[in-house]
């Protein structure tokens, strides 16, 4: 059974986890960021009322309604860890109707603010995809890798055909001598390195802020962190994921919680 944090003058915040172990860290940032977390990490908390084509959406999460909370902060379906006896494509199909009732249920919801709503109702689910990710990354003016793809059909190939950027890619991956490391971009406030969140951000990262704080824009992110390395002389994105580092300390993770209500 999830739980409620007490702290005095704080607000709803609805924690959605797979499980009793997922994300825990979740928790904490939000308690540090002055907010209540009610902490929704089983399926038997989440009551889907009424869904109806013309818009009318009633749920509840742990017996509040989803108009009652400020956040939402999704990282999961409640309930989607395994079930040790169940077979692998019950789970499949159960996990996939329960989140398109749950996600549905969210994006009819007006009132509360859903943390990274983009990354949370999957819209951006294309992101998974390492060479729709690197693409993407690549529309924005990040240097990216260079990826080349095949199509096979029976005895047809078509390709390869190749990632396109607006920069020179770089030809292979970086090695493990060369820097590489994991660099927050917000849609509102300055990036960081999360390795030295306090430290100044080398140029060339700094010279990426508003191309991605457009593309969290576009894709309606609060947060992204992008892998960085520099190769052949310049620096190069490698991935992203719409996640905020769980190395980072608790205090910057808090601030940037609380930056965005």
């Amino acid at each position: 059974m999830g739980t409620d944090s007490v702290q005095a003058g704080g607000s709803s915040v609805a924690v959605l986890r797979r499980g009793f172990t997922d994300s825990i860290h979740v928790i904490s940032w939000i308690v540090k960021a002055g907010f209540l977390p009610t902490d929704i990490c089983m399926w038997e908390e989440v009551k889907i009322l009424e869904l109806t084509d013309a818009g009318v959406c009633r749920a509840s999460l742990a017996g509040k309604h989803l108009e009652e909370f400020k956040l939402i902060f999704y990282v999961g379906t409640p309930g989607a860890y395994p079930v040790p006896q169940a077979p692998p494509r019950e789970l499949w199909y159960r996990n996939s109707e329960r989140t398109a009732a749950l996600l549905a249920a969210l994006s009819g919801v007006s009132g509360p603010r859903i943390i990274n709503r983009g990354h949370a109702l999957l819209w951006g689910r294309q992101l998974a995809d390492p060479l729709n990710m690197l693409r993407c990354l690549a529309n924005y003016g990040w240097k990216t890798p260079e990826l080349e793809t095949k199509f096979s059909f029976g005895n047809e190939e078509i390709g390869p055909t190749s990632l396109s950027s607006k920069s020179p890619p770089c030809s292979r991956r970086p090695e493990p001598r060369e820097a590489r490391r994991l660099a927050v971009f917000l849609r509102s406030g300055s990036p960081f390195m999360a390795d030295a969140p306090n430290d100044p951000l080398p140029a060339e990262i700094r010279a990426m802020t508003e191309p991605t704080r457009e593309m969290l824009c576009h894709l309606d992110l609060d947060w992204v962190t992008i892998a960085v390395a520099n190769c052949e002389g310049a620096t190069h994105a490698f991935g992203m994921k719409a996640e905020l580092p769980r190395s980072l300390p608790i205090d910057i993770a808090a601030r940037i919680v609380r930056s965005i209500c």
